[in-house]
């Protein structure tokens, strides 16, 4: 069982370090055109954060989600 499975409150990866998975987040596997991916990779390099985070940013201000 993965470390973050046996205790979601430590939010500890399967590797040792700490996971920005939150209960209740589901994985997802999409396919981008290059330019889209080095887009994502570079935005994500720049603000020093995940391109997961900066992925989700972007579908929940395409849907009017609320933070």
């Amino acid at each position: 069982m993965l470390a973050c499975m046996a205790d979601p409150e430590k939010r500890i990866g399967p590797r040792g370090g700490e996971t920005t998975l939150k209960p209740g987040q589901v994985k997802k596997t999409i396919w981008l055109n290059e330019d889209e991916a080095e887009a994502i990779r570079r935005a994500a390099f720049d603000q020093r954060v995940s391109e997961a985070s900066l992925v989700r940013e972007a579908i929940r201000r395409f849907f009017g989600l609320p933070d």
